[in-house]
């Protein structure tokens, strides 16, 4: 199972971590070789009627998210790990 941040259920999750926790859009997806240690990265996927915001708590969670080939649109960010555990309830 994932982890994921949930608040808002419908709201606009880029908006959320961008404005409310400092996220930072990265341009293209992230390379498993550069996973980050200090900061976190979450994928959030547009599922139509709603956005998950999945945290890529290691690297095979992100290839996850790297290797879905569905059609839904990914937007990437980078933000404060610390704050990605508190959020999405994963115990680092």
């Amino acid at each position: 199972m994932g982890f994921y941040i949930g608040y808002p259920q419908d709201g606009d999750k880029v908006k959320l971590i961008t404005e409310e926790y400092g996220g930072i859009i990265l341009s293209e997806p992230p390379k498993p070789e550069n996973f980050p240690s200090s900061q976190a990265i979450i994928c959030v996927v547009d599922n139509g009627s709603w956005e998950a915001a999945a945290f890529c708590y290691k690297v095979e969670e992100l290839q996850i998210f790297l290797d879905d080939t569905s059609e839904r649109p990914k937007v990437w960010i980078l933000m404060d790990r610390q704050k990605a555990c508190e959020l999405s309830g994963f115990e680092d």
